[in-house]
């Protein structure tokens, strides 16, 4: 989210530019670039120093060359396998150019007796320098002895099909040409205060670095100015996000009183089974204190699984339906939905409120009289999927919006959610912890309330890493807790590499329970008659499997599972089923009719089973740390000892993913794993901590640029401070991005 003045140069299409045709065209569109502003947000994947000729004798191994040389000999390898040069300086010092492909192209370019102009990378071979394959000008017949058409710093560009370097580098100096009458959008007062320019001066310099730059030259992607863009991003990223903030739009919302919503929230606490802790008490009159303000709330509470953070906000919602209001529950999943509709209905029944459920699965006579309920301003609960931020949803006094699991939603969802009612109260749940250093990106204008610890009465889990060789242990030890009498998740990285629906498998019932096997899998069963065999000790899992050199697959593992425990009951959970499917795996589990229940992360969220107190994570290097801390919240939950089993499911890759296990096993503080996930990930590894609610940047990224993120703060806050400063072209800008943040979508998760 780069902000640029309205131009004609940055919407401008490609088709408008010398040299694009429609082959470019497409090869451009291909990597997401239609117009000429994301040709200038790529940097060049490197430079050309031609800042100043050096002699053979000042070159060094490994770094760019820039000689002027006359060519003495040419001479063809034998057998045609290469040509090589011999050129001397003008000083006398000898330095060799060989081709080693295109050898009549070579023997053209360079003729002896003639001086050339010659760029590349020094390699020595016995001592002597050498340039293979260089960029070559001829020197004879130039008017000026050093022309500067050949010096000074030259971007390079990584090909994209048949677009070479060359062509690029030609695209982008055609569009940096039309740059030059571009306005200025950041206020001056601001930039000097900040030591900044505008977005468009970095952008030339990235392209065109200044010629009389000192020093060695850097990475585009590591230089001065990209970093300064990439800061402008980050702090542009906050503007938008505080700029027409709650707290900022005009209006206000109906304040609570205060003593009538702590009476309410008294009475839906006194209905529950325990007590509400101190921890949620505290937090508690936090939000009510914000819902007494004639400005809306925008809060978000974090805590680790098990806190009571669910019952927190039932009491807040009840507080506002006791005024005569709405409040509207977002769960990421079905599943979480219509767990909280079990959990709320009873309680908003005997308080005497209504409570509505609305998700994207429902039919449409449904669908129409809970629409219809909504509208209307009589006061009632909604608990729902995203199809409660869908286009055809109206409320008639919506007052309160409660976000569980408000990571696994994009920003633009919450906003559309929110934008039902631009004034509503916002409550955000959140077990994944956050590290502080990301707080202030990702929740850009939120008050933050934090519960400490968990509920009284809740077992920390022990958590065991095993290796993956050890992976026919860690099985057994699942099988020896299920034949004690537990029951158990198994949770796999993926379904299926099968591109059919796992559902439409045999293997299991319309309920996700397993069944006799049919025909079907007799060839694969064949291969696996021996588990559990006396003769042929079992090893579905371990050493010597299939499973072991790809990310364990739900639908295998379960039927290994099967095979292996032929008396015990296994269910299969994941997002492929349908929904009554998977509702019905998830009542028989907790029935206790399936005892061993195989799923994919779906389990991280919304499924409650306080009976279960074993996990086995297969596959465990796949997942993040807070991942692997949010599935391990999901066992213990009913007071037994919880015992979290983590197996990789192939060899430990490296000292860091080692780490990152052992630091599951070492603590179960959400926060510090959250800390450590940050510190350990690094670029090309899974992000563990991943949200899928973090902002698309066009040049930032995190973690990678988490240094510049104070600077970035206190700029958007400068910004934001100082608004009579600004001219059209940022309030434009601006108002543009917060519109895009509230787009809205209307299919379900």
């Amino acid at each position: 989210m780069i902000f640029f003045p309205k131009h004609e140069v940055f919407s401008a299409p490609l088709s408008s530019f010398r040299g694009i045709g429609p082959m470019a065209l497409k090869e451009l569109a291909s990597k997401g670039a239609t117009d000429a502003k994301k040709i200038l947000l790529w940097p060049p994947s490197g430079y050309q120093d031609r800042r100043r000729l050096l002699l053979p004798g000042e070159l060094k191994d490994g770094e760019q060359a820039f000689v002027k040389l006359f060519c003495e000999t040419s001479s063809v390898i034998p057998a045609g396998s290469f040509v090589r040069f011999n050129m001397r300086a003008d000083d006398g010092s000898g330095l060799t150019v060989v081709w080693f492909r295109n050898l009549p192209m070579a023997l053209s370019l360079l003729k002896p007796g003639r001086s050339y102009f010659v760029y590349g990378i020094c390699r020595f071979y016995n001592g002597r320098p050498s340039i293979a394959h260089p960029t070559v000008t001829e020197a004879d017949g130039q008017e000026t002895e050093n022309p500067p058409s050949l010096f000074g710093v030259f971007p390079l560009y990584s090909p994209i099909g048949r677009l070479t370097s060359n062509r690029r580098a030609n695209l982008v100096g055609q569009i940096l040409d039309r740059l030059n009458d571009v306005p200025d959008l950041l206020p001056k007062e601001i930039l000097a205060r900040h030591a900044l320019q505008n977005p468009v001066d970095y952008l030339k310099t990235i392209h065109r670095p200044p010629a009389e730059a000192k020093g060695t030259l850097p990475k585009p992607g590591g230089s001065r100015a990209f970093k300064k863009l990439c800061l402008l991003e980050l702090a542009f990223w906050r503007l938008a996000l505080l700029y027409g903030s709650p707290r900022k739009m005009a209006g206000q919302t109906p304040a609570v009183v205060p003593a009538e919503a702590q009476n309410a929230a008294d009475a839906f606490f006194a209905l529950l089974p325990f007590a509400p802790s101190e921890e949620q008490k505290r937090v508690v009159r936090e939000i009510l204190i914000d819902l007494a303000e004639p400005t809306p709330m925008n809060r978000l509470l974090q805590g680790e699984v098990g806190c009571g953070k669910t019952a927190v906000a039932a009491a807040a919602a009840i507080s506002e339906l006791a005024q005569g209001r709405q409040a509207a529950l977002m769960a990421p999943t079905e599943i979480l939905a219509r767990q909280h509709l079990d959990f709320f209905q009873p309680i908003c029944e005997k308080l005497g409120f209504e409570v509505v459920h609305l998700t994207g699965l429902m039919k449409k006579a449904e669908r129409r009289a809970a629409l219809a309920r909504l509208a209307d301003a009589s006061p009632c609960l909604v608990i729902g999927t995203q199809a409660l931020a869908s286009r055809d949803v109206t409320y008639g006094r919506l007052s309160l919006v409660v976000i569980d699991e408000q990571q696994r939603f994009g920003v633009k969802m919450r906003l559309a959610l929110q934008n039902k009612n631009p004034n509503t109260n916002v409550l955000s749940l959140s077990a994944t912890p956050i590290p502080s250093s990301l707080s202030a990106i990702l929740h850009a204008g939120l008050d933050i309330s934090s519960i400490k610890g968990v509920l009284p009465g809740r077992r920390q889990p022990v958590t065991r890493v095993y290796a993956a060789k050890d992976a026919d242990q860690a099985f057994a030890d699942l099988a020896a807790f299920v034949a004690a009498g537990e029951q158990a998740f198994v949770v796999c990285p993926r379904i299926s590499s099968s591109s059919r629906d796992p559902s439409a498998e045999p293997l299991f019932d319309e309920e996700g329970v397993s069944q006799p096997s049919s025909p079907k899998w007799a060839a694969l069963e064949a291969e696996e008659t021996d588990f559990g065999s006396p003769e042929a000790p079992a090893r579905p899992f371990g050493k010597g499997s299939k499973a072991k050199s790809k990310k364990p697959e739900a639908t295998v593992v379960a039927k290994r599972l099967k095979a292996m425990l032929p008396g015990v009951e296994v269910g299969l959970l994941h997002r492929s089923l349908a929904p009554s499917s998977r509702r019905a795996a998830i009542d028989k589990f907790r029935q206790g009719a399936v005892r061993i229940l195989v799923a994919t992360t779906m389990v991280e969220v919304g499924v409650d089973v306080p009976a279960v107190n074993v996990m086995l994570a297969y596959g465990a290097e796949c997942f993040g740390l807070s991942q692997l801390h949010q599935l391990r919240g999901r066992i213990g939950r009913g007071g037994g000892q919880g015992h979290f089993l983590l197996v990789p499911s192939g060899e430990l890759a490296s000292d860091k993913t080692k780490e990152r296990l052992e630091a599951v096993q070492n603590t179960c503080d959400g926060y510090l794993l959250a800390e450590k996930d940050l510190s350990l990930r690094g670029p090309g590894e899974e992000m563990g901590l991943q949200q899928s609610g973090w902002p698309e940047f066009d040049v930032a990224s995190l973690p990678r640029d988490l240094p510049l993120l104070p600077a970035a703060v206190e700029l958007a806050r400068d910004l934001l401070d100082n608004q009579e400063l600004w001219n059209g072209h940022l309030r434009e800008a601006v108002e543009e991005a917060r519109r895009e943040l509230a787009w809205e979508n209307d299919e379900e998760e």
